[in-house]
């Protein structure tokens, strides 16, 4: 018998998963070109 992993719950299961992942990963971006932002900054006005 062959095991299909692409079952309904599991492809329900793994969109839960990406969707948290997705919104995670969103904030993590946003902090990042936060501090992108400031670091050009800084460097702008020659602080190191």
């Amino acid at each position: 018998m062959q095991l299909n992993i692409f079952t309904h719950q599991n492809i329900v299961n793994n969109l839960n998963f990406n969707s948290l992942d997705l919104s995670l990963c969103a904030e993590i971006l946003e902090r990042e070109r936060e501090r992108e932002r400031e670091r050009e900054r800084d460097a702008s006005q020659g602080v190191n």
